[in-house]
């Protein structure tokens, strides 16, 4: 197992553990729900913020494609800076960057 495999596998359990998601359903190749594409948004700004390349991380999340990843970041950012996002994804959010040491880049307040 790579060292990103070891992380997306760890980063997805954590978001999985907050947001009610399985880690399994995070890393299909399914679409899933709304709270599977919030979860697998997390996970997409985790792994870019540990300085893989949007085509890295998304051949290990689904084998996916950069666009897909870059959307989904783009999501996390303007959901947060907007201050629309629910509240499991604001606890989520908290609780991931915690864990990853993130506070600074996800200001959720």
């Amino acid at each position: 197992m790579t060292k990103l495999e070891k992380l997306t596998q760890e980063a997805a359990e954590i978001i999985g553990l907050h947001m009610c998601v399985r880690p399994e359903a995070i890393l299909s190749r399914q679409r899933g729900g709304w709270e599977v594409s919030d979860a697998r948004f997390i996970l997409y700004a985790v792994l870019a913020f540990h300085g893989y390349s949007y085509p890295e991380i998304g051949r290990v999340i689904g084998n996916r494609d950069r666009t897909s990843v870059l959307h989904g970041i783009n999501q996390i950012n303007e959901r947060r800076l907007l201050g629309n996002s629910e509240r499991r994804l604001k606890g989520a959010l908290i609780k991931v960057s915690e864990h990853y040491n993130l506070e600074h880049l996800w200001d959720t307040e």
